[in-house]
């Protein structure tokens, strides 16, 4: 499940397929949290994974994809850095951190 496909672009993660992803469904679940996004994130992305999965493509236990879907455990920042390559995104969107922050001004 996490083989690159033909003719794709290299993923960051060493042999994972970066998942294509679609758009929230309609009166989804709404993103309050890094539980909450790391399920919609897997739910809502293609191909769809079952933790098992998932956590065989970033390198992390099924019991640990479900502790932090759950909010039952917080990410550690190794895997932020596994979730955000992953899903090519960024580690804003994935701490459901608003958009427009700042860099700090030195």
């Amino acid at each position: 499940m996490c083989q690159m496909a033909p003719g794709r672009a290299e993923s960051p993660l060493p042999g994972v397929l970066p998942p294509q992803k679609r758009p929230p469904a309609a009166g989804g679940a709404g993103a309050g949290g890094n539980g909450n996004r790391a399920g919609q994130l897997r739910e809502d992305t293609e191909p769809h994974l079952s933790q098992t999965q998932l956590g065989a493509c970033v390198g992390m236990s099924q019991r640990k994809i479900s502790y932090l879907e759950r909010g039952d455990a917080e990410p550690s920042l190794e895997d932020l850095r596994r979730f955000c390559l992953y899903y090519r995104i960024s580690s804003d969107y994935f701490l459901d951190l608003p958009n427009g922050l700042s860099h700090p001004r030195r």
